[in-house]
């Protein structure tokens, strides 16, 4: 059977459940930390069965969701809300739940991708310059997957060989 809880407890059993996440961890959404929550509080959500039982169920959900907006209110978290974007860039469909310290992890983990794909935009910029200078691809094919003909790979392919050896 689901049980009742008070939302004082609600409230206490998440802010002990986001103070265990690691940094490195994905966000929390609500319906994860609704199951996660319910099953260290022996919620029953599992044992559901009768229309009171959804009810509770319902309630429960609702509570750990006020929780984890209450606790994104005071500072505890931050909230990506639907709409929003996350630090991936994308917009939210559903709220995601961040702690301070695995927000900051998520947006230097996304930095240091971003750097990475700026620093390989100019390495390939480098290659097209060369090519260019080399007479291999005209200027207006920069950026595009580099297609060489036949003619031109058989001019390549002895120098590429030494360099192989």
């Amino acid at each position: 059977m689901t049980e009742t809880r008070k939302y004082q407890e609600v409230l206490s059993a998440t802010r002990e459940y986001m103070a265990k996440v690691p940094d490195d961890a994905k966000p929390t959404k609500v319906m994860g930390a609704y199951w996660d929550i319910g099953q260290e509080m022996r919620a029953g959500l599992r044992e559901r069965g009768t229309r009171q039982d959804d009810l509770n169920a319902e309630r429960f959900f609702s509570q750990v969701r006020r929780a984890l907006d209450e606790l994104a209110k005071d500072g505890t978290l931050v909230k990506i809300g639907k709409g929003d974007r996350n630090p991936q860039g994308f917009l939210q469909s559903t709220p995601q739940y961040y702690t301070p310290a695995q927000y900051e992890h998520a947006q230097g983990r996304e930095q240091a991708k971003r750097r990475a794909e700026r620093e390989t935009d100019q390495r390939w910029e480098g290659v097209y310059d060369e090519l260019e200078q080399f007479g291999l691809i005209p200027s207006s094919d920069r950026g595009k997957p580099v297609m060489l003909p036949l003619d031109m790979w058989e001019r390549i392919t002895p120098t590429l060989s030494d360099l192989v050896r």
